[in-house]
């Protein structure tokens, strides 16, 4: 994965006051079922992922930490309350969700995580890869 391209991957909240901005590649949006997933946003999400020191935020006092794990925090616009980013404590990834994209540039969907969890209203039938759990092997990034 190469992060010194100059690829604009840009979005933010509905009511606009946070804004980011990424600055190297993406990866393509993912489809999570786990279970804090579908009680956070009522339905599964799509997330892309970024690496943190290629991201970022116009207001970082509009967002809104909340301890989600033991293992990881997501944000969201302490406005207008658009859950925007999901992110581990170790590493340099940061996971941000898809629909929060500028609708120009938005990452493709790659396939679905913890497809065992999901709920019995709805089904499977995009194609995509699914796995019970997280994903195996390294899902695509894209540069632009």
């Amino acid at each position: 994965m190469n992060s010194t391209t100059s690829a604009t991957w840009a979005g933010g909240c509905h009511c606009t006051k946070v804004r980011f901005e990424v600055i190297g590649p993406v990866r393509g949006s993912v489809y999570c079922h786990c279970r804090q997933c579908l009680h956070l946003h009522g339905h599964f999400v799509a997330y892309s992922q970024a690496h943190r020191r290629d991201s970022t935020i116009t207001d970082e006092n509009a967002i809104h930490w909340y301890r989600a794990s033991a293992a990881a925090q997501r944000g969201f616009c302490r406005h207008c309350g658009t859950r925007l980013f999901w992110a581990p404590d170790n590493g340099d990834a940061v996971s941000i969700a898809s629909g929060a994209f500028d609708p120009a540039k938005v990452p493709p969907a790659v396939g679905h995580i913890f497809a065992s969890t999901a709920p019995a209203y709805y089904t499977f039938d995009d194609g995509l890869p699914r796995f019970d759990a997280e994903w195996q092997g390294d899902p695509p990034w894209f540069e632009g």
